[in-house]
């Protein structure tokens, strides 16, 4: 079955709203109201969806937790999908070279901040996600609600970002993690890029789904 980015949206959304609480990434409790000010009267029908991705936009490249020695891979990949890509500050410092995460979370707020970037893919993941969670800005990202791709601990950033700025986000390839993968790429930037469908929904052997329980949720 075929289906739209806002398909894809509501399945990105699932994710987010079944991934950890902020509450329950370790946050120190004394910094939970930095990231609680600029969204703390926002409800479900306040959620916003990121602009579709289209070719020749800008796409940021982020480390948030450890570094990778691929980032010249990641460029490859965005550039041959059409893209221009954008290496984010300090990308080679990870979290041994940034053990406060101050490095790291002015990097990823550059980025959320220029508004001719329209996409921000994660390198990989990492414990050291969660360390920058009390220093993003997330009403600028609320402002210009970038798409943000990552999985694994980034699923601290999809939280924290949906609880604190209502902004979807989505759990996809990471540009390091999954260089390669030519296959899961494509997928991703079919269900990102305006005015294409995204493939039929298969399994990874290209076998069709199937219900093993039926039940609901």
């Amino acid at each position: 079955m075929k289906k739209t980015m806002y398909a894809a949206v509501a399945l990105a959304m699932l994710f987010v709203i079944s991934a950890t609480t902020v509450n329950a990434v370790n946050v120190k409790p004394e910094k939970l109201h930095t990231l609680q000010l600029d969204c703390a009267d926002l409800d479900d029908s306040d959620i916003l969806i990121p602009h579709a991705l289209r070719l020749g936009d800008k796409v940021g490249v982020i480390a948030p937790a450890s570094t990778s020695d691929k980032v010249n891979e990641a460029k490859e990949v965005l550039e041959k999908a059409g893209f221009i890509p954008v290496i984010s500050d300090d990308i080679d410092c990870g979290y041994l070279g940034d053990p406060t995460g101050e490095k790291r979370a002015n990097a990823f707020n550059k980025l959320v901040a220029d508004d001719t970037v329209k996409a921000i893919i994660c390198l990989r993941g990492g414990y050291g996600s969660m360390q920058i969670l009390d220093r993003i800005d997330y009403r600028k990202f609320r402002e210009n609600r970038p798409i943000l791709v990552g999985y694994s601990d980034i699923t601290a950033l999809h939280s924290a970002i949906y609880s604190r700025a209502h902004v979807i986000t989505f759990h996809g390839p990471m540009l390091a993690s999954n260089y390669g993968q030519d296959e899961s790429f494509e997928c991703l930037f079919k269900m990102l890029t305006d005015n294409l469908e995204s493939p039929d929904l298969k399994n990874i052997d290209h076998s069709s789904f199937k219900v093993l329980k039926k039940g609901t949720a």
